[in-house]
């Protein structure tokens, strides 16, 4: 993607649309942007330096795993939200990003944050607000699970996913993206969809969910 493209979807991300062009150009000016190809993970490997990640588009998760531990911890992150690359010797824990679809991802450097965030006021409120907005996100995640049940889950993020096509509510994620999402194992995801689809309410092909019964499923979701 050339300069001028990604200057105006910076500017459309929520926490820079107030920043001035020139203010702009100076942030992508230390920013590293990487494409991401749908269903290959992204290695945050402990050798590179200190940065912040900065999701520009598409939908990308921070996928954690411990060898001591079930199932991985996953993070929705949120475009335009900035976030800290914490890494770790250890060799028991693994980070990526997961794209889910095609997506976008920046990384500005610890140096080059510092460098940029001093520059203007404009910049040092849009990190401000970036990175708030990084922490939201998580937040809401993890308290739409808090003494949830799963399958309850299961439905938010079905109905939080959908895509209106031709008339209709489809979901283009497949079983093992939703249970990371769900910080679950796969086998259980598709047996609650499979209870899901025994009830009426979705129908499953390929890498799609079509939600047929939106009435049960915000039942389901207690989104009433």
């Amino acid at each position: 993607m050339d300069q001028q493209s990604l200057l105006n979807l910076l500017a459309k991300t929520p926490a820079f649309t107030a920043v001035p062009k020139g203010d702009l150009k100076l942030i992508l000016a230390n920013l590293e942007v990487i494409s991401l190809s749908s269903d290959e993970a992204f290695p945050l490997k402990h050798d590179v330096q200190p940065s912040y990640m900065l999701p520009l588009r598409g939908r990308l998760v921070l996928r954690k795993e411990h060898v001591d531990q079930p199932y991985p911890i996953c993070i929705w992150l949120a475009v335009g939200g900035l976030w800290p690359v914490h890494r770790t010797s250890t060799p028991k824990i693994t980070l990526s990003i997961e794209p889910i679809g095609a997506g976008l991802l920046g990384f500005l450097t610890d140096r080059g944050f510092k460098n940029v965030r001093d520059a203007s006021s404009s910049l040092r409120l849009a990190f401000v607000r970036s990175i708030g907005l990084g922490l939201e996100q998580v937040i809401n995640q993890y308290s739409r699970c808090l003494n949830v049940p799963l399958s309850t889950q299961l439905a938010r993020l079905l109905l939080e996913l959908q895509e209106i096509k031709n008339g209709e509510s489809v979901v283009h994620f497949k079983h093992w993206q939703i249970a990371n999402l769900l910080s679950t194992y796969r086998e259980t995801v598709s047996c609650l969809i499979g209870e899901f689809r025994q009830q009426g309410w979705v129908e499953t092909g390929t890498g799609r969910i079509q939600l047929l019964d939106l009435p049960k499923l915000t039942e389901m979701a207690e989104l009433y």
